[in-house]
């Protein structure tokens, strides 16, 4: 001891040499440092719950210059594995069987004490874990024991890695979700972002997903709910992140997951095929979503195909348009007098659904409204011409079965609305068949015997045939005679 017998003896700078103090120093790392570990072994069979058991463990930053010996000895030896000093509460074991979160990533406020629990939930292999302070961890540190202990180390990269992503399908919702947060939230902040937690978020199941946050998305799998792509799904899809705007839809983390790769203002090709067969299925439980759905498909059909050559489609997905079920039918127009094709269609209050294949434009609807379908939808032109809609055109056929169907009425007991729709046929038909003549679509022969002995021209109220007619009159001479109506002549006379 030192003469003053108040402290141990201490090397001073004149000191060449001081056997005292290696004495000391022997004593220290030898003999007490094993009566020290002794007592520790014994102070563990009486331990109660309560006792944590580093707690009489001497720290690196507590000890004084004199007793380092002793410390570095006793972590020295607890480093070796030849003592069973740590425990979770349940068993003690040596250095070898345990793990432990790095101290600062325990101690994080946000995170340290959910990331112990879910620690303790995913570790296996038989491993102890254990809550290692960080007065005790930098102690090894600070005795050149970082190699003794760094494969039991979980630090924040390791534990994200290795432990909490590949098996987040077991970690409870609530802890899963704080955790996720956290993550995307370093993800923000460039300086605490090494690249690897975008990846960790990006490649991983991880987002809770509408309408209840039951079932997790990877980024590229959602549609951020308030851009442009979102009025194509509903929460029921499960693509719109769930929670609040202090959760997943916090506009910071919303950018975040865009960066991502989460969907906003396009879609790849095959999903909108995908929207435009689901649309059918909609219409089951909702009309008019479904028809607000078809108006934003549309929509974005129309964008990607004005910049067709920056996503350019292929033949397989054209063919799924051009069979999906998505495009309204027009219903019969209020006072209509003729056969509505559309009408044998119709199932009840529920709106109908036809693909592009089975309908056409409006544009035709007084041509071919008796015999086919008209579809009851606002279509661009690039659209109409990707749905191959601008090629069904009506034939001689369809306008004959419009004439006939049209000259088979009693034109005569019609009121103003209905007379005025029953021209409109009539004038869109004639109009067809002098374009089909002057165009030598269609033989003039041809035409005369298919018309030949069927009163076809309306005039004024009736249907008379076509010898009956005159451009021009003086006066009347029905019913053996008729002026042709001065719409139609108008339209006619060459």
């Amino acid at each position: 001891v030192a003469a003053s017998r108040r402290s141990l003896k201490e090397k001073t700078a004149d000191d060449k040499g001081c056997i005292g103090v290696e004495w000391n120093n022997l004593l220290m790392q030898d003999s007490i440092c094993a009566a020290y570990l002794d007592i520790l072994e014994d102070v563990k069979k009486c331990a109660t719950g309560k006792y944590d058991f580093h707690s009489l463990w001497p720290k690196s930053c507590q000890v004084k210059s004199s007793c380092q010996p002793l410390a570095r000895s006793f972590y020295q030896t607890l480093a070796s594995g030849s003592c069973s000093l740590f425990s979770d509460g349940n068993r003690w074991v040596d250095i070898k069987q345990v793990v432990f979160l790095e101290p600062n990533f325990r101690q994080d406020t946000q995170v340290g004490d959910i990331s112990f629990e879910v620690f303790r939930l995913l570790s296996e292999g038989g491993k102890v874990i254990i809550d290692l302070p960080g007065d005790v961890y930098n102690s090894f540190l600070e005795y050149d024991l970082a190699a003794a202990i760094r494969d039991k180390i979980y630090d924040k990269r390791k534990f994200f890695c290795e432990l909490f992503f590949p098996n987040i399908a077991l970690v409870p919702s609530r802890q899963r979700d704080k955790l996720v947060l956290y993550v995307l939230d370093l993800c923000v902040q460039p300086d605490k972002n090494d690249g690897d937690f975008d990846y960790f978020i990006k490649s991983h199941e991880c987002i809770p997903a509408s309408p209840d946050g039951y079932k997790l998305k990877c980024p590229g799998q959602l549609i951020n709910p308030y851009k442009t792509v979102a009025s194509l799904y509903s929460p029921e899809d499960q693509r719109f992140p769930f929670g609040t705007s202090e959760t997943f839809l916090n506009s910071l983390r919303l950018a975040k997951l865009e960066h991502l790769g989460m969907l906003t203002d396009d879609l790849p090709w095959p999903e909108v095929a995908e929207r435009a067969e689901n649309v059918l299925f909609l219409s089951e439980t909702n009309g008019e979503a479904a028809l607000k759905r078809v108006k934003a498909l549309i929509d974005l059909l129309e964008r990607k195909l004005l910049h067709e050559e920056e996503t350019p489609f292929s033949d397989d997905v054209r063919n799924r348009f051009l069979q999906a079920k998505f495009l309204p039918l027009l219903q019969k127009p209020y006072k209509f007098p003729l056969h509505w094709k559309g009408h044998e269609m119709q199932t009840g209050s529920k709106i109908t659904l036809l693909s592009p294949k089975e309908i056409f434009l409006q544009s035709e609807k007084y041509l071919v409204c008796c015999s086919e379908p008209i579809v009851d939808q606002r279509m661009p032109s690039v659209v109409q011409k990707f749905l191959c809609l601008d090629k069904k055109k009506a034939t001689l056929d369809h306008v004959a079965s419009q004439i006939d169907v049209a000259s088979s009425i009693n034109a005569k007991s019609l009121d103003k609305l209905a007379s005025e729709q029953l021209n409109k046929v009539c004038l869109a038909a004639y109009k067809y068949l002098q374009e089909a003549l002057d165009s030598e679509e269609v033989d003039t022969e041809q035409l005369r015997e298919s018309f030949r002995r069927k009163k076809f021209i309306l005039c004024g109220h009736e249907f008379v045939f076509a010898e009956q007619v005159a451009f021009r009159l003086d006066g009347d001479c029905s019913p053996y005679l008729y002026q042709l109506p001065h719409e139609l002549a108008k339209s006619f006379d060459g």
